[in-house]
């Protein structure tokens, strides 16, 4: 989401603080099942109530009633194409080293930077250090260098919070000064 603000308002932006970059193909796959996959594969097979049944879309409607109304008026066949098309937008980024930035866009972002890889399938090193060499004015630093194989390293990255938040706290400082 960063790197698309940055991309289409960089006049908004003055730095991005990068971490877990998404990239790959697992990644791809992956996030285009939890994103649209799941909810397409729902509708088909029992309507709007069987996507209201999600837990996203349950927590939604619970959360707010008309939601769920909002859902049920909009309909299962249009709810689909919805998805649908959400989904071949999401894929058509996803054969980029960055997931959904073209290199040629990354190399055009000149605002500061700092990119910090994930360590897991999703957020492999690799779209992090690709993060790092197209966008000109970035820095890269490690957090967690143990890959660990699970989708997210949730349990990681929380005992890395407080490195984390340091780094960001100090590529900040340093962007003041300048």
């Amino acid at each position: 989401m960063s790197l698309l603000l940055a991309q289409h308002h960089p006049d908004l932006v003055k730095g991005l603080l990068l971490w877990r970059v998404t990239g790959g193909a697992y990644a791809a796959e992956r996030l285009a099942f939890n994103y649209y996959g799941q909810y397409l594969d729902a509708v088909t097979k029992g309507g709007i109530e069987a996507v209201l049944a999600t837990e996203h879309f349950a927590a939604m409607a619970q959360a707010n009633p008309v939601n769920g109304e909002t859902l049920r008026q909009m309909g299962a066949e249009t709810f689909a194409a919805a998805m649908r098309r959400w989904l071949a937008g999401f894929r058509a980024g996803c054969d980029y080293p960055v997931a959904g930035i073209s290199p040629a866009e990354m190399r055009k972002m000149t605002m500061p930077a700092i990119v910090i890889p994930g360590n897991d399938r999703v957020h492999p090193p690799a779209p992090g250090q690709a993060a790092h060499r197209l966008l000109p004015n970035s820095v890269y630093q490690e957090v967690l260098t143990l890959q660990v194989d699970a989708d997210v390293d949730f349990a990681g990255w929380e005992r890395g919070t407080g490195t984390l938040a340091a780094r960001f706290i100090d590529f900040l400082r340093g962007q003041e000064r300048r």
